[in-house]
């Protein structure tokens, strides 16, 4: 039994040690791949750093090759849009004038239409006037004969 618990006891510690060996190697082998994947990650963005600047000079390159070009159909534009300012102004002011000519025209025809009104007014008054006297005229025949009537009974 003593030989047994002895046995146990060296198992014990050359598993614990075993552990601690098998510990050390994978925390060596992680720092090991976390160090290759930062240098791997640094070396990516120098290239993509790299290959970045080349792009802005070579679309520098461009620019400046097409800047003289673009500044020639710039003059063209501007002169465009400038005549078709103009050419919009004139209409503007061509519209304006008709429509002080319309707005004339529809002064005049509200003027002839209170007129109108005014006479059509007076007429309609006249007429009232009139069919009141014959109204009146009519009620007194009416009122004179009711008397005679009255008289008779």
């Amino acid at each position: 039994a003593g030989e047994f618990a002895g046995n146990a006891q060296q198992w014990g510690d050359s598993a614990a040690a075993g552990a601690q060996h098998i510990y050390q190697e994978a925390a060596t082998k992680g720092a090991e791949v976390v160090n290759n994947v930062t240098a791997r990650g640094q070396e990516i963005a120098s290239e993509a750093a790299a290959r970045g600047a080349d792009v802005a000079a070579t679309i520098q390159e461009a620019a400046s090759n097409i800047s003289p070009t673009i500044n020639e159909k710039g003059d063209e534009l501007r002169d465009k849009i400038e005549a078709a300012r103009q050419r919009i102004a004139d209409q503007v002011a061509k519209n304006a004038d008709a429509d002080a000519d319309a707005a004339e025209i529809v002064k005049d025809v509200a003027e002839t239409a209170k007129e109108a009104a005014k006479d059509a007014a007076a007429t309609a008054e006249e007429g009232a006037k009139e069919t009141a006297a014959e109204v009146k005229e009519a009620a007194g025949e009416v009122a004179k004969a009711a008397e005679g009537k009255k008289d008779e009974k």
